[in-house]
């Protein structure tokens, strides 16, 4: 909320309650539509439990050729 001055925690949350209508309600481009219609179609996508680490080592090989080193040997 740019260009906004609060006085506290409550009239911070009283400004955002009054602009989060407003802003939800607008359509943008970028994502074909307005926020709040879009709210059920991010939370479907939500992984449940979260992604897990791979666990153990990982092993990169490089290619020589493709960095422009000499290959060894």
């Amino acid at each position: 909320m740019p260009d906004r001055t609060f006085r506290s925690p409550d009239d911070f949350n009283t400004q955002l309650d009054d602009w989060l209508p407003i802003a939800n309600s607008r359509v943008v481009r970028r994502i074909g539509g307005r926020p709040i219609d879009l709210v059920s179609v991010d939370t479907a996508a939500v992984v449940v439990g979260g992604v897990h680490p791979v666990a153990g080592r990982l092993e990169v090989r490089r290619d020589p050729a493709e960095s422009g080193e000499e290959p060894l040997g």
